[in-house]
């Protein structure tokens, strides 16, 4: 049986642009964990949201560069 998630944003993580280089951290969002590397060379971090608790992921590429945030899975 399939499990059916819905998340609800607030206002700031819904405006919040997604994987666009350079993008700082909103103000709500606190760092959950420092970077880790993956399997292909990049790091990525955690960062969950104060007022909606949903987590994004931060990702740097393997040359250190800023690949932006992404919804964590």
């Amino acid at each position: 049986m399939q499990a059916i998630v819905s998340r609800v944003l607030c206002d700031q993580c819904s405006d919040f642009p997604l994987a666009k280089t350079s993008t700082p951290p909103h103000p709500g969002l606190s760092v959950v964990s420092q970077y880790t590397p993956t399997i292909n060379g990049d790091a990525e971090a955690k960062f969950l949201c104060k007022a909606c608790e949903t987590v994004w992921l931060h990702r740097k590429n393997k040359w250190g560069s800023c690949e932006g945030f992404r919804l964590n899975p």
